[in-house]
């Protein structure tokens, strides 16, 4: 099975073989590191391998094709047998062990451990740090009135209670559940129910007589970016959103129980999410309630508008610079070490981060360690391979950005393949693609984005045992491996970088690229 193919042991007998055409490059790659193999020679592109045996070859040309498909997956069959799950479980419990917010102490904090935990691995590790316009909720209210005519409303909850069945989600350094980049401003206005705030939402209440202009839209999550939906509903007039997320579960199975008693999302959970600065930050404020808020302002079933009920959206936010920290580990190629594999996942989180980010880094802290034992034996990728773990993630990948605007050079010219590691819709899987890669919709669970995704709800519903997570370290391993084996195409040529760029430096010279930056 795989790649090569050998014939059926009846015609092996004869001496006949044929091999995969797809695998040339690899078998390259393997002559050129394994010299004592001579005159191996790949199939020709396109031969048909899978009827009929196509060469007939000596005992001792067998031996050398063995030779071959051993040297071909020794490496990821040594990468399997090392990766632990109980490693992968002691370090889960340090990096979701507190809150950690971009741009907070919590942050910082989380990207000295990351060094820390590269470093004693033995792999050269770099922190590269850098400021970031960063987005903080300092005073929000809601309040619900009746009439246009009340004077007096009654204040919602904006607030996601805590619960002593998990003690993490009582944490001091907790933020409230927020939208990122939220205009400052106090607006009071008639409630419109707009679906999910797409464009099909608003074109449909517009067939029905209904429009959003001046009122407030109340806006599901899911199937699409907050920040899409926050500009199309100022696009469309809208005097501010409230986002809720419905989490009505079905019934029947472990899984789909609230929690504590399952993994789906409990009434009172709020997910946090980041509007968009790109073209302009939002001019209209921006909330998001929980379930059981959003039952209390939701307007009659079947209809798209309160008949009378209004709400007042007041949001005071801190847009300030905030310095972030990407940490980069690299393990240096045998041949063509200029050429490299870049493999990333963001570390921030809105909370603890048990399974945002908390699967993906772990993953890839096990993989660091597992490419560390072996380069330890005297293994080298043939090209080099760079672990990094990106700050500010959740504010629309800053830490990449800002990575890519910096060594853009290095990035046209040298990176063979970006490989995105961070939870997709089916969870921590690699996806190869441009750098830097776009926000996308991430993977929906439970506890995504609430104070809920802590390290005890990844233990006990999301990974019990940490099995998803090995099976990330793995894909994720043999991912790199298949890249830095290939062979390396001809360079891009190098955009020009402009010379009043910061060059990179160590978590405490944040200050001074800043200065620099203003200069």
């Amino acid at each position: 099975s795989g790649p090569w193919q050998i014939a059926p042991s009846s015609e092996m007998a004869a001496g006949a073989l044929s091999l995969d055409s797809p695998v040339a490059p690899r078998f390259r790659t393997v002559q050129n590191q394994y010299p004592f193999v001579k005159g191996a020679r790949a199939p020709p592109a396109g031969a048909d391998i899978c009827a009929k045996p196509t060469a007939r070859v000596s005992i001792e040309e067998l031996l050398t094709v063995w030779l071959l498909l051993s040297a071909l997956f020794a490496d990821d069959d040594k990468l399997t047998r090392l990766i632990s799950t109980e490693r992968i479980a002691a370090v889960h419990r340090q990096i979701a062990a507190h809150p950690h917010v971009a741009g907070s102490v919590g942050g910082r904090a989380q990207a000295e451990l990351i060094a820390q935990t590269l470093r004693g691995l033995g792999l050269k590790t770099e922190t590269h740090s850098y400021w970031a316009l960063l987005s903080y909720p300092r005073r929000m209210t809601l309040r619900l009135f009746p009439n246009s005519a009340a004077k007096q409303g009654v204040i919602l909850s904006l607030n996601e209670r805590s619960d002593v069945r998990d003690p993490d989600t009582a944490a001091i350094d907790l933020l409230p559940g927020f939208i990122a980049y939220s205009a400052t401003a106090r607006v009071r206005a008639p409630i419109v129910n707009a679906g999910y705030g797409l464009p099909a939402d608003y074109e449909a209440l517009e067939k029905s007589g209904v429009s959003v202009k001046d009122k407030i839209a109340l806006v599901r999550l899911g199937q699409a970016l907050v920040a899409e939906k926050a500009q199309e509903a100022e696009k469309r007039g809208a005097a501010g959103v409230v986002f809720y997320n419905d989490n009505a579960p079905k019934t029947g199975t472990m899984k789909q129980l609230r929690w504590p008693d399952g993994a789906a999302r409990a009434v009172w959970f709020v997910e946090r999410a980041a509007a968009s600065r790109d073209p302009v930050p939002p001019r209209i404020p921006l909330v998001v309630v929980s379930w059981s808020v959003a039952e209390q302002i939701l307007p009659p079933r079947k209809k798209a508008a309160a008949p009378t009920t209004e709400l007042e959206i007041e949001t005071h936010m801190n847009d300030s610079p905030r310095p972030i920290f990407n940490v980069i580990a690299t393990i240096e190629g045998s041949e063509q070490p200029d050429r490299f594999v870049l493999l990333g996942a963001h570390h921030d989180a809105w909370s603890a981060g048990g399974v945002d980010p908390g699967e993906p880094v772990a993953a890839l802290l096990e993989l660091a360690r597992v490419l560390s034992t072996l380069s330890k034996t005297g293994w080298k990728p043939r090209h080099t391979i760079q672990l990094a773990f990106w700050d500010a993630g959740e504010y629309g990948n800053q830490g990449a950005a800002q990575h890519a605007q910096e060594f853009s050079k290095d990035l046209s010219g040298k990176l063979l393949a970006y490989v995105n590691c961070d939870l997709t819709a089916n969870g921590a899987t690699p996806v190869e693609g441009d750098f830097p890669p776009a926000p996308t919709m991430e993977m929906a669970f439970g506890a995504r984005h609430s104070i809920y995704d802590t390290a005890a709800y990844m233990n006990r519903w999301y990974d019990p045992g940490f099995r998803k997570t090995r099976s990330a370290a793995e894909l994720f391993g043999r991912t790199a491996l298949r890249l830095a084996a290939m062979d390396a195409p001809p360079p891009h040529p190098a955009p020009p970088v402009s010379k009043n760029e910061p060059a990179h430096g160590e978590i405490e010279h944040a200050e001074a690229r800043l200065a620099l930056a203003k200069e």
